[in-house]
């Protein structure tokens, strides 16, 4: 279908990064603290640091640093979000968003350059 007058206000979209590799994501004392852990993030046009190197260290491959980006509604406890989208009668299509994300590799904590 594709119709492309159809359109989904950013601020509907929240994300988070599920982690698939072997490193634990589980605060500074594993591998990597990861910020989305367990909670969404809403889109906004702002610099946000997501993963952070832990203390065990993240190196490694992709088996053990791999990700997934997930994307889901913020509606949850939104009432008034909710009815708002019901009201732009959005047809069942293929969407499509513009997102630059910038992955940077940082210094390890605690370390000089």
């Amino acid at each position: 279908m594709n119709d492309t007058s159809q359109k989904i206000p950013v601020d509907f979209l929240g994300y988070y990064i599920e982690n698939m590799g072997k490193h634990w994501d589980n605060g500074l004392f594993s591998n990597m603290a990861n910020s989305t852990k367990d909670t969404l993030i809403a889109l906004k046009a702002e610099e946000r640091l997501l993963l952070i190197n832990g203390n065990k260290g993240n190196i490694g491959g992709a088996e053990d640093n791999s990700f997934v980006l997930r994307w889901q509604f913020l509606f949850e406890g939104d009432t008034a979000k909710f009815i708002r989208l019901k009201g732009l009668d959005v047809k069942d299509d293929y969407y499509t968003g513009r997102f630059y994300l910038t992955l940077s590799e940082s210094q390890a904590r605690g370390s000089s350059k």
